[in-house]
C-alpha cells in the first residue's frame, strides 16, 4: 500500500468519524429495500466528505545520543551530542469556512516547520497556525482559498442522551 492510498484511507475513516460530530439529526423514515444500507451517518458522511483535509507538517526533532553506553561518569564529563533532524508527520482536519479555516488537533501541528493541506479532490494549499491551545488538542489552520467545501459545526446543546458523537 503507497503513503498517498494510506493517506486516503486515514482520511476517509477520519471523515467517518467527523462525520458523526458534526452530523444534524436525521428523522427516521421507513427505509425501502434499496436503501436499506443507506444510513444517517452515511448520508452524513457524503455531506461532509470534501470538507475533510489531510494534513501534512514537516517538523524538527531532537534527540540525544551518548557514545559511552549512558554512562554517568562519562556523562558527567562529556555531554550528550544534540541531533536535529526533519520528520513527516500528517493528521487530518475540516474545513469549518468557505475561505479556508481549518480546525485540527494541537498535536498534529505542533512544532510545524512546514504545514501544506491536501483536500479530497487532490488540491494542495500551504497552511499557517492561526491558534493553538495544547490543553484542549484544537488548533486553527488557514489557507488562501475562496469557496472551498466546508462542514457546518453542530451545536452540542442540540444533543439528546443517546445519539452518536465521535470527539
Amino acid at each position: 500500500m503507497s503513503g498517498r492510498d494510506y493517506l486516503l484511507m486515514r482520511t476517509y475513516s477520519i471523515v467517518i468519524l467527523v462525520a458523526i460530530l458534526f452530523s444534524t439529526q436525521f428523522s427516521l423514515q421507513a427505509e425501502t429495500v434499496d436503501k436499506s444500507r443507506e444510513t444517517s451517518i452515511t448520508r452524513t458522511i457524503k455531506k461532509v466528505g470534501p470538507a475533510v483535509a489531510s494534513v501534512n507538517v514537516i517538523q524538527t526533532a531532537e534527540y540525544t545520543r551518548s557514545p559511552y553506553f549512558n554512562d554517568p561518569f562519562f556523562e558527567f564529563w562529556f555531554p550528550r551530542d544534540v541531533y536535529r533532524r526533519s520528520v513527516k508527520t500528517f493528521g487530518s482536519g475540516i474545513l469549518i469556512s468557505p475561505d479556508g479555516y481549518i480546525l485540527t488537533n494541537q498535536h498534529v501541528v505542533e512544532k510545524a516547520q512546514e504545514i501544506k493541506v491536501t483536500l479530497p479532490g487532490g488540491s494542495e494549499y500551504k497552511a499557517e497556525i492561526i491558534g493553538s491551545d495544547r490543553n484542549s488538542d484544537i488548533a486553527l489552520l488557514k489557507i488562501e482559498g475562496r469557496g472551498l467545501p466546508f462542514a457546518e459545526l453542530g451545536n452540542s446543546d442540540d444533543l439528546i442522551i443517546g445519539e452518536w458523537v465521535v470527539a
